[in-house]
This record gives structure tokens, C-alpha cells and sequence, in this order.
């Protein structure tokens, strides 16, 4: 057989005490947007109030994913942060446990300021098993 060179597939995992996991096959040309996108999907919360951030820095959404992971390490952290969430969206029978948290959360805090983090795990795996 061929051999092929090693490429690393990232997996964007939602960690939150709430939901358990969620995970993401995404490419390390993912951008923030997309991943943004992604929660959306799952939360209902806008991509316009998301703010992920990584060591404290703000991410913009053009930044691509595979660009985030330290030198010799598997993974990398960064931190979801929602201001002022507002009911509605779509809301249905499927939802999902966090957006029921969210929802609950916002009837506890009808302003809206209460910041929630939610930590995004990017697993690395090996597509091809490494034979070096």
C-alpha cells in the first residue's frame, strides 16, 4: 500500500457541566465563524453574541482553528462567553438541555447579565495510525 502522510482532523468537543458533551469533526481550516455556527446550531444562542476567546484574547472570526493549537500539544482551550441573551429563537420540541439552562437561566436573570462559559475542547485524533 501507499504510504500517506499524517494529517491531524480536529475535534471541537462543548464541554459544559450542564449538557455533558458535544462534539464536532471540523478541519483545521475552520474558522471561529463556522465554529460559532456550529453552537448556534445547538444553543439557539446568535452567532452575533457569542464571543470565544482563547488565554484571555478575544478570537476574531476569521481566525482558523488549526492555528490555535500550541506547538507539541494535542489540544486547545477556549471559552465561550454569551452577554445579554434574550428569549425566543427556536425554541421547539427538540431542544436542547443548554438551551433549557439558558432559558432558565435568563428567568433568574431577566437582565441578561449574567455571563456564561462554556469550554471548547479541540481534540486532535491521527486519521492514519503514526509509523514513522
Amino acid at each position: 500500500g501507499r504510504i500517506r502522510a499524517t494529517r491531524w482532523l480536529p475535534w471541537v468537543t462543548v464541554r459544559h457541566e450542564y449538557i455533558g458533551l458535544r462534539s464536532y469533526q471540523v478541519t483545521p481550516f475552520t474558522s471561529v465563524q463556522d465554529v460559532k455556527q456550529l453552537l448556534y446550531e445547538e444553543t439557539d444562542l446568535p452567532v452575533k453574541e457569542q464571543r470565544l476567546t482563547h488565554n484571555g484574547r478575544e478570537l476574531d472570526d476569521s481566525i482558523q482553528i488549526g492555528s490555535l493549537v500550541p506547538t507539541g500539544s494535542p489540544e486547545v482551550s477556549v471559552n465561550l462567553v454569551g452577554r445579554g441573551l434574550k428569549g425566543g429563537g427556536r425554541f421547539g420540541q427538540t431542544t436542547p438541555p443548554l438551551v433549557e439552562f439558558l432559558k432558565d437561566i435568563l428567568r433568574r436573570y431577566p437582565e441578561g447579565g449574567q455571563i456564561l462559559k462554556v469550554s471548547i475542547i479541540l481534540h486532535y485524533v491521527l486519521t492514519e495510525k503514526q509509523r514513522l
